[in-house]
């Protein structure tokens, strides 16, 4: 998976796991402001990507420390020149 590829997936999913929450309480018959609604949305998907999303933030990590070792390995051999 690309590293473009893997961060826009990461914050989609992130996306959807908010709009969900935020539908579900949106439908719920609850005496709730909607800025109050979309706080607890905030929270639940915060939660639940933490637990849902752990195989795709790794994958994102895994990739900017590939590309920041790449960066400084490149660094170190133009500084040798």
């Amino acid at each position: 998976m690309g590293a473009m590829r893997s961060v826009l997936f990461l914050a989609l999913a992130r996306l959807g796991l908010f709009l969900a929450a935020f539908a579900v309480l949106t439908v719920l018959p609850l005496e709730m402001d909607i800025f109050l609604r979309a706080l607890i949305a905030m929270a639940v998907s915060m939660l639940l990507s933490v637990f849902l999303l752990r195989k795709a933030r790794r994958d994102v990590s895994e990739t900017l420390v590939d590309s920041i070792d790449r960066r400084r390995a490149a660094k170190a051999k133009a500084a040798e020149k």
